[in-house]
């Protein structure tokens, strides 16, 4: 779902989207821009946040993005009598609370979520996903800027496993939870 997405971000998911209907009958691409919506949404706001001087709102317009997208979700999930499927993993749901609540978070079941990203990755391999797929760094096209998940979170996901798994690299979660409740 664009949504002033930077363009590459765009074309990549494209990209990827194109490579899982031709391999898979199952899978097909709704196309819906939300940067419309989003863009009158901000601009209502704007006496708001402009009235009280807040001018540091990228983390709550990036979640807004995130929520945009939940809510276009339900949407098309009612309308075809389907449901909405999550995609976070055991570290960004579990581990570090890298989501959005009630945006990327709002989902009614979360098949993986019990899994480490390096497991997605593996399972990915296992089912015959392309690999330029699993090999796209993670990332939530909700920044400008282009910034992946690691850029965010402040370290790896493999970082961020051993330390869930082994306690080994706590002060890595600790500074990461830190970031998380900073940005």
């Amino acid at each position: 779902m664009p949504l002033l997405s930077k363009i590459d971000g765009d074309k990549l998911s494209d990209a990827h989207t194109k490579v899982l209907e031709e391999k898979y009958n199952n899978v097909t691409r709704i196309r819906v821009d939300l940067s419309g919506v989003y863009d009158k949404f901000i601009h209502s706001l704007n006496w708001w946040t402009e009235s009280l001087n807040y001018t540091n709102n990228e983390l709550a317009n990036a979640n807004t993005k995130s929520r945009l997208r939940m809510v276009t979700l339900y949407q098309i999930a009612g309308t075809v009598g389907g449901i909405v499927v999550g995609t976070g993993n055991k570290v960004e749901d579990y581990g570090v609370g890298f989501y959005t609540k009630y945006g990327d978070g709002g989902v009614d079941i979360a098949p993986i979520a019990d899994l480490y990203k390096t497991e997605v990755w593996e399972l990915g391999k296992h089912l015959g996903v392309d690999q330029s797929i699993i090999d796209a760094p993670p990332t939530d096209g909700l920044w400008d800027d282009g910034r992946t998940d690691e850029d965010q979170i402040g370290a790896t996901y493999e970082e961020l496993e051993r330390a869930m798994e082994t306690g080994e690299g706590c002060l890595i979660m600790l500074k990461t939870l830190w970031q998380l409740l900073i940005m």
